[in-house]
This record gives C-alpha cells, sequence and structure tokens, in this order.
C-alpha cells in the first residue's frame, strides 16, 4: 500500500464512509462515499499525488469556492472541499444515472435526444460563463444523465487546477481530443469560446459514437482530421441541416467563427425543431379464410320452377293483359253459365218423370 493509500484511507475515514471507487478517475481516485455530518452519499474525487505536488493550494482554494457558489439545475455543484498534509479533495452530490460516455458506448443518441441534451449543456454554459467560471473541460464523461434530466460536472475545477499549477503541468489538465486549437496550442487568451468548441466535439460523440478527434494531442494541435471536417455529420441523413451546421460552427478553427456567446449557441438550438416520426397506423387484422358450405344438388320439377319477374313483367302485370290470360277468364266465365242450366235441366227432367 503506497503511502497516498494508507493517507487516503486514515484521514477520510473521520470524515466519510467509503463504499466504493469508481473508474475513470483522470486527475485522481474517484470514490463513492457517506458524508458522516450529513450522511448524504457523495462523490469523492482525490487529486494524484503528482498534481498535488505542483499545486498552489492557496490559489486552488480560491477557484474551488468560486466553483461551489455556482447553482444552476443543469450543473453538479461542489458541496465541499478539503486538504490534509499530502491529501487534497471535493465532493459533489451523487446522481443516480450514467455520464454520457457510457450512454453512447453501444449505440449513438437519437437525434431528438442529442438536441435535448446541447440545451442543457448550453443553459448551464451560459448561467456559467455569466459568472467568470470556465469549464475548460466539457467532455463526455463529465456530463451526467438521470433521466432526461442533463448534470455537468466539475465546474470550475479545471479553471482552479490552471490557476494553481505552474505551466508546465497545465497540458495535463483537460481532454486533448475535445480541445480547441487555440487551447491546444496553450494560448493565455483562449476564452469561454473553448467551452463552445467542446460543445461541437460533444455533439459529434453523441451522434457517431466517437470523437471527431480522437488523436488530438497537446503535441499535435491541428489535427489531420480537421482536413476532413466537413464530412463529419455527412453520413446522417436524420440530421436536420440546421442542427448540422450549428455543431460545424462551432467546431470552427478560429474562434470568431463559432457562435460568441453559449447564450447564442442556445438561442440557435431553441429554433432549431426535430420532427417526431409519424406513428405508422395500426394495421388491420386479416380475416379469417370463410368456407363456403358445400351446395348439395336440387332436383326441382318444371312446375316448382318459377321465373324472376323483372320490371318488364310488373309493367306488363300492371298496364295490359296477355291473350293466355283472357282465354282462361273466357273459359271460366263459360263455365259458370253452363253449370246452372245443366243444373236446371236435370232437376227438369226428374219432376217430369
Amino acid at each position: 500500500m503506497t503511502f497516498f493509500e494508507l493517507d487516503s484511507k486514515d484521514t477520510l475515514a473521520r470524515i466519510y464512509t467509503i463504499e466504493r471507487e469508481l473508474p475513470g478517475g483522470g486527475m485522481g481516485r474517484v470514490f463513492v462515499a457517506i458524508d458522516r455530518a450529513t450522511a448524504r452519499k457523495v462523490v469523492l474525487k482525490l487529486l494524484s499525488p503528482k498534481l498535488i505536488a505542483e499545486l498552489d493550494r492557496f490559489s486552488f482554494r480560491r477557484e474551488i469556492k468560486i466553483a461551489a457558489q455556482l447553482t444552476h439545475p443543469h450543473i453538479l455543484p461542489v458541496l465541499s472541499a478539503g486538504e490534509h498534509k499530502d491529501l487534497v479533495w471535493y465532493a459533489m452530490p451523487f446522481i443516480a444515472g450514467q455520464s454520457l460516455r457510457s450512454v453512447v458506448k453501444h449505440w449513438p443518441m437519437p437525434v431528438s435526444d442529442v438536441l435535448r441534451v446541447l440545451r442543457h449543456v448550453a443553459e448551464a454554459l451560459d448561467y456559467a460563463h455569466g459568472e467568470g467560471v470556465v469549464h475548460r473541460d466539457i467532455n463526455s464523461a463529465h456530463v451526467l444523465q438521470s433521466g432526461t434530466h442533463t448534470l455537468v460536472t466539475d465546474f470550475g475545477v479545471a479553471k482552479a487546477l490552471i490557476a494553481s499549477l505552474p505551466q508546465s503541468a497545465v497540458t495535463r489538465i483537460g481532454t486533448p481530443s475535445y480541445m480547441a486549437p487555440e487551447q491546444l496550442a496553450g494560448d493565455p487568451g483562449a476564452d469561454h469560446r473553448i467551452d463552445i468548441y467542446a460543445v461541437g466535439v460533444l455533439a459529434c460523440e453523441l451522434l457517431k459514437r466517437r470523437s471527431p478527434f480522437a488523436e488530438s494531442t497537446p503535441s499535435t494541435p491541428l489535427p489531420a482530421s480537421w482536413s476532413q471536417e466537413s464530412q463529419l455529420l455527412s453520413d446522417l441523413p436524420d440530421l436536420p441541416q440546421s442542427l448540422s451546421d450549428l455543431i460545424m460552427r462551432c467546431l470552427s478553427r478560429e474562434p470568431d467563427e463559432r457562435p460568441a456567446t453559449a447564450r447564442e449557441l442556445l438561442n440557435e438550438l431553441d429554433e432549431i425543431s426535430i420532427a417526431e416520426p409519424a406513428v405508422p397506423p395500426a394495421p388491420e387484422p386479416t380475416p379469417e379464410p370463410t368456407v363456403e358450405p358445400a351446395l348439395e344438388p336440387i332436383s326441382l320439377s318444371p312446375a316448382e320452377i318459377t321465373p324472376e319477374r323483372t320490371p318488364a313483367d310488373e309493367t306488363l302485370a300492371v298496364g295490359f293483359t296477355s291473350p293466355q290470360r283472357n282465354w282462361t277468364k273466357m273459359l271460366a266465365g263459360g263455365l259458370v253459365l253452363i253449370l246452372p242450366i245443366a243444373a236446371g235441366a236435370i232437376l227438369l227432367s226428374r219432376r217430369s218423370d
């Protein structure tokens, strides 16, 4: 066990109950812990001994206090910070969720979700920049998603470290593949627009599952992939052209060509609408095939066959009398006359006898 591990355990045990260690602590170690004083679950971040050895602690304390003043729905705040001998740490609330880096590890994020995340990040940046705080390390590991809510973590921490470290150590602060050209080059005049550039990189990673400039390093401030930057989003047919254009503006090499402020970025994002795919109507149920019953042959005598009466027949029956029907009437009338006469003749004949 190293001195760093031993000193951390003994010192922090008086303040926190350590539950487990989290992976991915780029500038030190990260733990899930319970604050003994408040019984609150927190994420505890310890700076590495290498950083601490070069740290101006007065400057770090000043900057971390500024970061702790940030209060915004999309910013995960710094709750507390401390130091003891060769140990420096800060604590943030524990959030049930996951980083965007984990979210897009297996599949890209839908465009509508990307737009929502970018709006939340831009809102956080607009607020923080207004308070004079530049993040300087926006990346998918520092953006958490809890349900549909997005939170930016480590706000002000990179600035606190940069203000507290010698120039030779500053190049180790941040994520090179997210750094704007002026940040990679160590330009002291780099301003809030480096965060806007990082938002463009974040958007590409969410849409395509990887940073467009994954091979960037501080020693190569102009990545070769910039020569193909116009093709970065060309393979995303569902991406609105207005959003594609805005992302590419954020990725401009010249700061003046990017959105001037996070507020401008947010306003442009608010003007972009994503058409929700139409829900196809439910298919009509396929009717069960109907089996017609077999017809048995039926024999009819000629007398049983009655032809259908057509409209013409009806007209004939109403307006005219057919010759056949005339003969029938005459025969019936004759019988009516003849039968009484015959009956009377027979009766007279019997009387005369």
